[in-house]
């Protein structure tokens, strides 16, 4: 009989459902990996401040099965002024030398550089298979954040990184593969994925008014400043009564800009939604924006977790002209516009709203698109490149 596997999973995040695309994949991607009965614990190692909500019991949920496998362990701070991974860093090796959890099979950093870093500094993770599941480009992601004359040495230091501790490199997108294949990396691709049934709604129909929605975190690179310049350009046009445009996501930084907004009437400002409340939601939607940016100054990566549930959903596509979109969108079943380009933009909407037809046609084919990628496809390509079947367990569970 095989040894039983155990899982440990570094993120440096709350785990709520409303948080982001990561946290997102994480509640569709274990209760998925957990109908394997060879997994015998998955330790979740995340952070939270003191204000912000425990959501151990929910993560317990995600196993099916009475006794949970899924053991959270949700480190804890005051809020600061800090970057929360100085705390949960500190945290997490204090916590590691006071307990006696055995060595996982596989301890899973899930992010970038500083999940990465927390795997290579701490004991635990030495003497087990260390994977890297990379969920955009860090040193574009940051870009914004860095200095020019920084930036080098930033690279060098992620390369440094990656190659010191991961014995296994996944990413979420060919943009991301092509990224870091430039450090002589073996990379895996392993695309985010959909359950198709969740997101089976009825077909939008033409409309005097179009619903628009932009759904993520609201953040410069994920481009929700361009998404507000689209809705004060409209808004001061003959197409203003023509689109509400809908903003789901939490505020962050843009916490003033979006209640000034909304109170404006520019936006509609609905807050964080749990992905269990989005296909409600989006019923009444006809549009989705995908505009998160791909370049050396300013730019995340891979395959859209919400673009790939919009799809589903076979809503109307509008997106950057990037190497992050291209690798599932095309002038078939959405519409693509060139980076930063505002007019273009704005063009895009007043075309949609005047030839719904063709609008409509093109969303319609969007399903077709996304069908492969499903999340039972997506569990077993993991478990394979995992090589879960010829694992050398170290556990003793």
């Amino acid at each position: 009989m095989k040894e039983k596997i155990v899982i440990d999973i570094v993120m440096l995040s709350n785990f709520g459902k409303q948080e982001g695309g990561r946290e997102t994949w994480l509640h569709n991607f274990l209760p998925e990996l957990l109908k394997d009965n060879r997994i015998s614990k998955v330790h979740l190692f995340g952070f939270r401040t003191s204000d912000q909500p425990d959501n151990s019991e929910l993560l317990i949920g995600l196993d099916s099965n009475p006794e949970s496998r899924v053991i959270p362990i949700i480190l804890e701070s005051a809020p600061t002024k800090y970057p929360k991974f100085i705390a949960m860093y500190k945290l997490l090796r204090r916590t590691l030398k006071t307990n006696s959890f055995k060595t996982p099979t596989y301890a899973i950093a899930v992010g970038g550089m500083l999940e990465t870093l927390m795997l290579r500094r701490i004991g635990r993770f030495q003497n087990t298979t260390r994977v890297v599941w990379l969920r955009s480009i860090f040193t574009q992601e940051k870009a914004y954040r860095i200095p020019s004359f920084g930036m080098s040495t930033v690279k060098y230091f992620e390369k440094n990184n990656l190659k010191k501790t991961a014995d296994i490199i996944i990413v979420n997108g060919d943009d991301t593969k092509n990224y870091y294949t430039q450090y002589n990396l073996s990379i895996h691709t392993i695309k985010n994925a959909v359950n198709i049934e969740k997101w089976q709604m009825p077909s939008m129909q033409p409309s005097d008014i179009l619903h628009v929605a932009y759904i993520g975190r609201l953040s410069k690179v994920k481009g929700i400043e361009a998404y507000f310049d689209l809705a004060k350009n409209i808004k001061n046009t003959e197409f203003a009564s023509k689109f509400v445009f809908h903003v789901v996501g939490q505020a962050y930084n843009y916490e003033s800009e979006v209640i000034t907004l909304h109170k404006n009437g520019t936006i509609t400002y609905h807050g964080g939604m749990s992905n269990e409340k989005l296909p409600d939601f989006m019923r009444e939607i006809h549009i989705c924006v995908a505009l998160t940016y791909v370049s050396e100054k300013l730019g995340g990566a891979g395959l859209s977790n919400a673009l790939i549930e919009q799809m589903a959903a076979e809503k109307i596509i509008v997106a950057w002209d990037n190497n992050a979109f291209n690798q599932i969108l095309s002038e078939d079943c959405a519409y693509q516009v060139s980076q930063y380009d505002q007019t273009q933009l704005y063009n895009t909407f007043v075309e949609i709203h005047n030839n719904q037809g063709e609008a409509l046609q093109r969303a319609s084919k969007t399903k077709q698109v996304v069908a492969p990628y499903t999340m039972e496809a997506h569990v077993l390509k993991f478990k394979n490149v995992l090589n879960f079947d010829h694992s050398n367990t170290k556990s003793t569970y």
